[in-house]
């Protein structure tokens, strides 16, 4: 292979990693978009109930004066005396979609840094092309390492396929 091929090649794989950079910055989008989507919609499953404000007001009320002016225990607070006609239970969510939302979380900052280290990764790759072509020196060398961080994309990309996979099934079951 002449410097003049390996050249010519480094240029094709560069055009091939940036090609792979836009699809793997682009699913790391879509995927955030998504996870924000669930998000939504776990937080939508949670109905906010309003408490009337008369009943809101007069707890508030007897709650403060009871703090600042110490009752004697012979009197009893008057919050204490009234009942609260009907049950309208506050709805939280449960410790499964906590849980959910926690890895939606921990994802999110993983494909942060995942996607900082993509931009790292090809800046570096591209730099070393630019400079190969260039200088027309080392360009074997360069193509090489270039296609071992390509290898390294690619196993990234798997394991966050299986990932997907794996949450998948864990969904079916839910």
């Amino acid at each position: 292979m002449t410097a003049l091929d390996a050249c010519l090649m480094l240029v094709a794989v560069k055009q091939k990693l940036m090609r792979t950079r836009r699809d793997l910055l682009t699913e790391l989008s879509a995927e955030e978009q998504n996870d924000e989507q669930f998000e939504a919609l776990l937080w939508n499953k949670v109905k906010h109930k309003e408490v009337s404000s008369k009943l809101r007001t007069s707890i508030l009320t007897s709650t403060l004066t009871s703090e600042i002016n110490s009752v004697p225990h012979r009197f009893e607070y008057k919050a204490n005396k009234g009942k609260v006609t009907g049950s309208n239970p506050i709805q939280v969510l449960n410790d499964a979609q906590l849980e959910h939302l926690t890895r939606l979380r921990i994802r999110a900052t993983e494909r942060a840094q995942q996607s900082e280290w993509i931009q790292e990764t090809f800046a570096h790759a591209i730099s070393h092309v630019d400079i190969a072509i260039a200088t027309n020196e080392h360009c074997y060398q360069v193509l090489v390492d270039l296609k071992e961080r390509q290898r390294l994309l690619h196993q990234l990309a798997s394991e966050e396929y299986h990932d997907e996979q794996l949450e998948r099934e864990i969904w079916d079951q839910v």
